[in-house]
């Protein structure tokens, strides 16, 4: 059964329709389904996420949330330590260098010691026009022409 866009992965499925004929609702865009029951305001669940409803495969990255298809999937099984650190990497709150095209903060793997990068999982873009050892943030990346 498909899911959508606000359940939580671990709860049964229930249609948003449902959750607003229930009374939920929601407490932030920033969070799925972090919902309260009006009547108490008791939090039913909360899964972080920097997801803003424009979701897009952008040949490995999405187009709305810059959030890598590997880093999509595997979100649900992630601890919230994680999710909260992965957030900060892409909404560059957390860098280790600033993005040699348009100078935000941006985060490299590589950078911070890792043996491979985010980038590595998306469809190679054409970087040709960049100087050697250009490092891109996911905003910029995202928009290069294919190869």
């Amino acid at each position: 059964m498909a899911k959508t866009r606000g359940e939580p992965l671990s709860a049964p499925f229930i249609p948003q329709q449902l959750q607003r004929a229930l009374g939920y609702i929601p407490k932030s865009r920033g969070d799925m389904l972090c919902c309260a029951h009006p009547a108490n305001n008791e939090v039913v669940s909360a899964v972080k996420t920097p997801c803003v409803a424009k979701c897009k495969n952008n040949e490995g990255i999405c187009s709305g949330c810059h959030r890598t298809m590997t880093e999509l999937t595997a979100w649900h099984t992630m601890s919230d330590p994680e999710q909260e650190q992965k957030i900060a990497e892409i909404q560059g709150q957390q860098s280790t260098h600033t993005c040699n095209q348009c100078g935000q903060p941006a985060y490299c793997e590589i950078s911070a010691g890792k043996t491979t990068c985010w980038c590595f999982e998306l469809t190679k873009r054409d970087t040709s026009g960049l100087p050697p050892g250009s490092c891109l943030c996911r905003h910029c990346l995202e928009k290069l022409p294919l190869l």
